[in-house]
């Protein structure tokens, strides 16, 4: 059985929810999600600490999150939606999925302040054990989501599960075979328990374990951006 409240359906098992320290209920979250929905404070700040073309990952996903009428884009994680905010011409369905409540309450707002009430899901779930039916989804966007995810390969075999054969993945992460610029930034945030990035080489390996052809990525400073074809 689920929960919903505020527009968010509720998935994570009832012992799933007891209280855990979630940074993105923190000034850090705040922050974080301030960044991610204004364009030129991302931009310069992944210029600053990524050594990174922020507009790249930007534009992936409003594109990928776009989409014709008859189909259905799953984006996990969603955060506080940043993809609702970037101006996506979303023409089916977007089902966005995640763990931190106070980041899906965000997201809640932007889908009112955007009037996409009726062509948005929410869902708190968890990434490991997607609440989604086998080959249900058109596409799938992962951003900004593997390098806080421990398990990452469980995560990429959801992923493979519930999108269609034939479906496209597209997302980034960070990864630790980055710039000496970044290096720095990197090793902080890894050092405060923020993120637990793969290596570049890592996630192809895990990609293609997990059911995925075609993989391609391309690194910009410490931000490595792939796309993938669900086989």
């Amino acid at each position: 059985m689920y929960e919903q409240r505020d527009g968010i359906f509720d998935f994570l098992p009832p012992g799933s929810r007891s209280p855990v320290s979630d940074p993105f209920e923190s000034s850090y979250g705040e922050f974080y999600d301030a960044a991610m929905t204004q364009r030129r404070w991302i931009v310069d700040l992944g210029r600053l600490v990524w050594d990174s073309d922020m507009n790249v990952m930007l534009d992936s996903m409003a594109a990928g999150a776009s989409s014709d009428p008859d189909e259905t884009v799953l984006d996990v994680p969603v955060g506080g939606g940043t993809s609702l905010a970037l101006g996506a011409d979303i023409g089916g369905l977007l089902v966005g999925v995640d763990r931190s409540l106070p980041m899906l309450r965000r997201a809640s707002r932007r889908r009112r302040t955007a009037r996409l009430e009726s062509k948005t899901l929410l869902l708190r779930g968890d990434a490991c054990a997607l609440p989604l039916s086998n080959g249900s989804m058109d596409r799938a966007l992962c951003f900004n989501g593997l390098h806080i995810i421990k398990d990452r390969s469980t995560v990429l075999r959801e992923i493979s599960r519930v999108l269609k054969p034939g479906g496209h993945l597209v997302g980034s992460t960070l990864v630790t075979d980055t710039t000496l610029m970044s290096a720095w930034s990197l090793m902080a945030m890894t050092l405060a328990g923020i993120v637990n990035p793969p290596s570049s080489g890592e996630l192809v390996e895990q990609g293609l374990s997990a059911g995925f052809a075609n993989w391609e990525q391309e690194r910009s400073g410490a931000i490595l951006h792939f796309r993938a074809t669900a086989a």
